[in-house]
């Protein structure tokens, strides 16, 4: 009730002030409203606040607020997602000794601790909290994941039909039901499980094709093709859903429509997997169904190259991700994991993606920093594996393109590598790394000298004080004839470095090879002996000082040079045949014929070779022609090339013992001078790269 004014106010100021209160009044009414409003609020508030923060921050805050529970269970998710169950579960027991009321906690500390291997201990965690709270469909949902993964399916089966009675939302209750059901043989009430779980997720391809493995063991052929062919609609860059539909066409169709189908289902599925040896093979019998002879021996060769598939990745592709209720958003794991990558902590990296892709089988990002963790510790197999399947998922990571364009060259697929960083750098402006993985790689495969200096050029200019890039530029203007702006780039390398070797090799190559005037010829004579002191040996350098030596009218020490340069590589066309001028001028008739000889053979087989990689490129599919090659590039010592083109023969002519015998020859050879490469990798190369080098067999 207002409180009466004095009479001496006036009435103006009177009837001002009691329109002030009467304002006053719901003013108040909607401040404390609002107040409580922001209160009752605050729980959540700090909760999206929580979800926000990343590893370290989080950390920082439990550091901060050691008794607080939400923050140590916001940690625990963190670390559960990173791969680190065991801190994981310690964060969760410590936030429910701090608040036991908290179900979700509670399932996240059974969660990590069957992820750290401690199935006992997620046992007992789940039957405490079903004593506490006998209604948590949670956790009897739980509880049923634990016994069917034990084998006691009957008990599993009560426990999640229980769950789903509780919560008929849940859909992973739903699941296990439906798995328990099947290995109990209770077909029926297994269907009508797949369908509860397809009734909390309408889209969940998984679910469709477990649905179809069902119909189809149940005889209803018609329904359960319909539910694979839902799966693939579904998921199109799944290929255990394109398989699954590809295999139950092949094993039921019987008109071309249905081989059709089949085909481009199972070609699809090939494609999302080029490694898994069953997607190669069922699709060659698919091929043979349409009577398509030719591209059935090569699927079935492409598949020989191939371990046999991992059925336990096939499986972990059908597990579902884990639910968002109880997960960190993969945005912010994904920023941890790139935060470990960037820190070069490997191991961790590789642990923490590895867990985000059993979150997520199918995250492009997971795949790349996967591959680059495994990569930086020199799994090759592992690292190619992972990059292949991000850059299938998402061609636009320019990070995973890049790295996997180099292990193609690392293990000797030179113009596939050229090829993809030629895309690389045309599609982003690349960086210097990028730009000189590509100079590298446009050489090895012969590409035209422009080419290489272009690409040279650009990483030289991007980081102009990286000595490497600097002298492969200057080398590649010596090539292209651009002997002046090459001497220029060689001095600035080694006014950078004066004590580099190999700047004052290559600065000494380039005098004694382009007529040097007499002060070239001293100066290109020091700079090779102060190369030598450091690199003992090098043929290169040692060829360059008998041509001096020649051109100084001194053949005597000119050969012993050009001698002990052979000895170091006997595969140097260029110095048998310096080293044949000077034996004749020393009157060694004989040394030199024999030594001339040499040089012409080797520059004969290069030309051969040359002209053979001419004639392959025009005749992708001659089998006699591809052979030969790789016979030239085993005898010039090319393995790696060797290797590959004998894998695509195999492919283009499984059946012939004599391209089996001399790659198994060739292989057992280099296994025992340890020269083999990875073979793992090296045969997943080979068989993700066949198309290309045989010219395309229809399988694409």
């Amino acid at each position: 009730m207002p409180v009466p004014m004095p009479a001496a106010v006036p009435a103006a100021v009177r009837r001002a002030l009691w329109g002030a209160a009467l304002w006053l009044i719901p003013l108040t009414v909607i401040a404390t409203l609002a107040a409580g409003a922001y209160l009752r609020t605050a729980p959540a508030r700090e909760e999206r606040r929580l979800r926000a923060l990343s590893l370290a921050q989080l950390a920082a805050e439990a550091r901060r607020r050691p008794d607080s529970p939400r923050v140590l269970y916001h940690l625990g998710l963190h670390l559960l997602g990173l791969g680190q169950p065991d801190a994981a579960a310690g964060c969760f027991e410590r936030s429910v000794g701090l608040n036991p009321e908290d179900e979700r906690v509670w399932l996240a500390w059974a969660g990590a601790a069957e992820a750290a291997g401690r199935r006992k201990q997620a046992y007992g965690i789940l039957s405490t909290l079903t004593r506490r709270r006998p209604d948590s469909a949670g956790a009897l949902s739980a509880l049923a994941e634990l016994d069917q993964k034990a084998g006691r399916d009957g008990r599993a089966f009560a426990e999640a039909t229980a769950a789903t009675r509780r919560d008929s939302q849940d859909a992973r209750a739903w699941r296990t039901a439906a798995r328990a059901a099947t290995r109990l043989g209770r077909l029926d009430e297994a269907e009508i499980a797949l369908r509860g779980a397809l009734g909390c997720r309408v889209g969940d391809w998984r679910t469709k094709v477990a649905l179809g493995d069902l119909l189809l063991r149940r005889g209803r052929v018609g329904p359960g093709v319909q539910s694979y062919r839902e799966a693939a609609q579904i998921a199109p860059r799944e290929a255990v859903a394109q398989l699954a539909l590809g295999r139950a066409l092949l094993s039921t169709g019987g008109t071309p429509a249905q081989w059709e189908e089949a085909r481009q289902s199972l070609r699809r599925g090939a494609a999302l997997e080029p490694t898994w040896r069953v997607a190669w093979e069922l699709l060659a019998s698919c091929l043979e169904a349409q009577g398509r002879a030719g591209e059935a021996r090569a699927a079935r060769a492409r598949a020989s190259l191939l371990p046999p598939t991992d059925r336990a990745q096939m499986a972990a592709r059908m597990r579902p991700p884990a639910p968002d209720a109880l997960g960190t958003p993969e945005a912010a794991l994904l920023s941890d994991a790139a935060a470990l990558l960037a820190a070069r902590q490997y191991p961790a990296a590789e642990l923490a993606y590895r867990s985000l892709l059993g979150r997520d089988p199918a995250s492009a990002p997971a795949f790349e920093g996967l591959g680059l963790s495994l990569n930086a510790q020199g799994k090759d197999a592992g690292a190619f594996l992972a990059l292949q399947k991000a850059v299938a998922l998402d061609p636009s990571l320019a990070r995973a393109q890049s790295a996997l364009a180099r292990q193609y060259f690392k293990q000797g697929f030179w113009l596939e590598a050229y090829e993809r960083m030629s895309r690389l750098v045309r599609q982003a402006p690349g960086g210097a790394q990028d730009w000189y993985a590509l100079g590298l790689a446009a050489r090895s495969s012969r590409r035209p000298a422009a080419e290489v200096e272009d690409a040279f050029r650009h990483a030289a200019a991007l980081e102009p004080r990286n000595l490497l890039y600097l002298l492969n530029y200057a080398d590649a203007q010596a090539q292209n004839q651009h002997a002046p702006e090459a001497e220029a780039d060689l001095r600035r390398a080694l006014a950078m470095q004066p004590d580099n070797p190999d700047a004052q090799m290559r600065l000494g190559w380039l005098l004694a090879m382009h007529a040097p005037t007499p002060p070239q010829q001293v100066e290109a004579r020091a700079l090779l002996g102060r190369a030598l002191k450091t690199l003992p040996g090098n043929p290169y350098a040692l060829l360059c000082l008998g041509r001096l030596d020649l051109d100084g009218g001194r053949p005597a020490q000119a050969a012993a040079d050009l001698r002990q340069a052979v000895r170091s590589d006997p595969a140097v066309a260029d110095a048998w045949y310096a080293l044949g001028r000077a034996l004749r001028r020393t009157g060694d008739v004989r040394g030199a014929a024999e030594a001339e000889a040499r040089s012409q053979r080797l520059r004969a087989g290069r030309r051969e070779l040359i002209h053979a990689e001419e004639l392959a490129a025009l005749a992708p599919q001659d089998v006699p022609l591809q052979l030969k090659l790789a016979r030239l590039n085993a005898r010039q010592g090319d393995w790696a090339q060797a290797l590959n083109i004998y894998q695509v023969c195999r492919q283009m002519a499984p059946g012939d013992a004599q391209i089996r015998a001399e790659l198994d020859g060739l292989t057992r050879r280099l296994a025992a001078e340890g020269r083999l490469p990875d073979m793992a990798t090296f045969d997943a190369m080979a068989a993700v790269n066949a198309r290309r080098r045989s010219g395309g067999t229809g399988l694409h």
